[in-house]
């Protein structure tokens, strides 16, 4: 549980609420984004890689990075 009570300061102190947050299958998610929607995304499940089944994610930390 401490995965999803740091997720959860993360996402109500960023994430405006009703926000639709987009992110990969980690169990902590469905307790941290309670209020939120989670669409969730498995990348294995997908059969592509990482980069194209979560490219928004990707590009923000390729910035972030920079």
């Amino acid at each position: 549980m401490p995965k999803a009570l740091t997720l959860r300061q993360f996402i109500t102190a960023n994430i405006e609420s009703g926000s639709i947050i987009v992110a990969d299958g980690l169990t902590s998610y469905p307790a941290a984004t309670a209020g939120y929607v989670h669409q969730a995304i498995s990348v294995t499940a997908t059969g592509r890689p990482a980069h194209e089944s979560l490219a928004a994610v990707h590009r923000l930390f390729v910035q972030v990075k920079r």
